[in-house]
């Protein structure tokens, strides 16, 4: 027996309860890979509790004496152990006594005769959430003392809140060609704030990659609503990560409950979202509104709230543990819209027109907006803020203006439309620069800094991709979308582009490479690999709105 790895980097200490010898041999040999302590009665259970705080509890219901309902509710009732998980394994399945083990204090419970799998499954799950959750308690008592001291560095918060949910991509890739474009405009009406939203792809053995998409709203304006952001979002992303392939309704149903017994949410605060996860194969939307302003999906220049029907009853997260949540669906095709929004684009809207403003106002005056040739979603999310304000995102006075915080994330299923190639053989050139000066001719954008991109992306092609022979070509590829886009193709083998590092990091200083992607990254609004690192995308904003810093943050996630 090792000592506790108190839901950390070490071995985890499973405590094993149970009056059956042959079953505490066989658990503890199907969970060899955690330290386990072995009791056969309530009160040496609670001794070993009390002396070595184990991870996690395993306790069988029927025992001789002491029961496991009555050990449970010793151990919540010492400070010493309150807080150790505990799962029931139980014969019982009558419905009165899983609730009597749930008021106990039991957060799952395991029914015999055991199926080692689920056993190991549901131990894994509860000593993640155990560690998400220890974790989280120590952050906030760290920012609780800085706000007793009233010195709370709520710039730290949001940085710590950047870095749970990471840069939002400005492309995904999907299958046949087509993309996710994300556009998000975030501005928070106080310097803390209570939206935020994150876009997430996940991968699975079981099913095709997906990618999640939430939009949340902290209830009231003080300052904890950065603290419950951090918490919801810790939680939300906890969940995806150790089980990317459940169902939407079962996340949301499993976060609830997360947030309702983390202790952040306190008298009538409560957390207002909207789910979308759009599978990258076949483009099917599933989706789900917590009390939560709809999703607009826009298909050529109808406008259409979603959801619609029975998932729009559900209400916010943290107001009662044992929700369903319900949701929807709908196939997208491409070019289809999706706009999230908060309800400070609604509050926004009202106050400049001084009197109320409702989703059936802002599907009109998008409709208003498509009416008028901005089908694109950048150029759509361009006219509509236009509508609303006479400022720019960036502007100072935009935040001055608002009487609420102002989230709007808008994504679009991308297709490539007029692409334009051209091959290039540097034997007919005289030389690499000569070469690299007919391909910036031929995309004919005249942007010095996304000539610069351009430039490290041909010579990295040449270089790298086609090992410098002179008669392999660069293939160039140029099409319009929400940005301008100019894809670089090599006749390589190709490279692993998840493993490219990080060309500012520490790592990348000692080597004689990384140069040019630090260069497309700096100078270009996005940049993507395909075709297994044979081609690279540049692509430009065109100004529209202003594009975040691609190293302004990295999730915990990735």
């Amino acid at each position: 027996m090792g000592k506790s790895g108190q839901c950390g980097d070490e071995r985890a200490t499973v405590l094993l309860v149970d009056d059956s010898a042959i079953n505490t041999r066989m658990l503890a040999h199907a969970l060899s890979e955690y330290n386990t302590l072995v009791a056969s009665n309530g009160p040496d259970a609670i001794n070993l509790a009390l002396t070595h705080h184990p991870d996690i509890i395993l306790l069988d219901v029927q025992m001789p004496g002491m029961d496991g309902f009555e050990v449970c509710r010793l151990l919540r009732r010492s400070p010493k152990t309150k807080d150790i998980p505990v799962i029931f394994l139980t014969g019982l399945m009558e419905p009165g006594s899983v609730a009597r083990g749930f008021q106990a204090g039991a957060v799952d419970y395991i029914t015999k005769p055991f199926e080692f799998a689920e056993v190991k499954a549901r131990l894994a799950t509860h000593l993640d959430l155990c560690r998400t959750r220890r974790a989280l308690a120590v952050q906030n008592r760290l920012l609780e003392n800085k706000l007793r001291e009233q010195r709370l560095n709520i710039e730290l918060a949001r940085r710590i809140l950047g870095l749970v949910n990471g840069v939002c991509p400005r492309y995904v890739d999907l299958a046949d060609g087509l993309a996710l474009f994300c556009l998000p405009i975030a501005v928070p009406c106080r310097v803390e704030g209570g939206d935020h939203y994150f876009v997430r792809t996940l991968h699975s053995q079981e099913a095709s990659a997906q990618t999640v998409i939430s939009v949340k709203d902290q209830s009231g304006h003080a300052v904890n609503c950065i603290l419950r952001s951090i918490a919801t979002d810790l939680f939300h992303n906890a969940i995806l990560s150790h089980r990317p392939s459940i169902p939407m309704e079962d996340v949301l149903a499993r976060l609830n409950s997360a947030l309702c017994g983390s202790g952040f949410f306190k008298g009538d605060d409560f957390c207002t979202g909207v789910t979308a996860v759009i599978d990258h194969r076949d483009l099917t939307l599933r989706y789900s509104s917590a009390g939560h302003p709809p999703i607009f999906l826009i298909r050529e220049e109808e406008v259409r709230p979603l959801p619609t029907g029975p998932s729009e009853g559900n209400l916010p997260f943290a107001v009662h543990a044992d929700l369903p949540f319900r949701s929807g669906s709908a196939r997208l095709v491409p070019g289809d819209r999706l706009l999230f929004y908060t309800d400070g684009v609604l509050d926004l809207a009202g106050q400049r027109r001084g009197a109320p403003f409702r989703h059936p106002d802002l599907a009109r005056l998008l409709a208003e907006c498509l009416e008028k040739g901005h089908r694109r979603a950048s150029d759509l999310v361009a006219a509509l803020l236009a509508s609303l304000t006479p400022y720019p995102p960036a502007d100072p006075a935009f935040k001055e203006a608002l009487p609420d915080d102002f989230t709007l994330l808008a994504i679009e299923v991308e297709a490539i439309q007029g692409e334009e190639r051209q091959a290039f053989v540097p034997a007919a050139f005289s030389s690499i620069d000569a070469l690299i000066e007919a391909v910036l001719d031929f995309i004919g954008i005249a942007d010095e800094q996304f000539a610069m991109a351009v430039h490290e992306a041909v010579l990295n092609a040449w270089r790298h991709g086609n090992r410098q022979q002179a008669d392999l070509p660069v293939e160039i590829a140029v099409w319009r979308g929400n940005d301008d886009n100019v894809a670089v193709r090599d006749q390589g083998s190709g490279f692993d582009s998840s493993e490219i590092v990080d060309p500012t990091s520490e790592l990348a200083r000692v080597r004689e490479c990384g140069r040019g992607i630090f260069i497309m990254r700096k100078f270009a609004a996005a940049v993507r690999w395909r075709k297994q690192g044979r081609e690279v995308i540049l692509s430009r904003n065109r100004g529209v709105l202003p594009v975040a810093p691609w190293s302004s943050s990295f999730s915990l996630w990735r």
